[in-house]
């Protein structure tokens, strides 16, 4: 019974990613930085793949997306594998 209760866990899971990855992509394609910083909690850090600066918070990441989006990036996923890590 509690394998069947964490399966379904995992399955919810892996669709609220897959949810969230087209929400991703379709603000990409607003060209909107603002849009895109708006899927990112206020605390959100991360190193982005095209710069070495480490960005942190909202603005950082609509920073970073001012200049990213102007390349015309797609999201596209080649293989899948999402992996729940607890």
């Amino acid at each position: 019974m509690e394998i069947n209760q964490e399966r379904r866990q995992e399955m919810e899971f892996k669709e609220i990613v897959r949810k969230n990855f087209v929400l991703w992509t379709e603000a990409l394609r607003t060209k909107d930085s603002q849009k895109v910083a708006d899927l990112y909690s206020k605390e959100a850090t991360f190193l982005p793949t095209v710069s070495a600066e480490f960005k942190l918070g909202k603005s950082g990441v609509e920073e970073y997306f001012e200049h990213f989006l102007k390349k015309n990036p797609e999201g596209e996923i080649k293989k899948e594998e999402i992996q729940p890590l607890g």
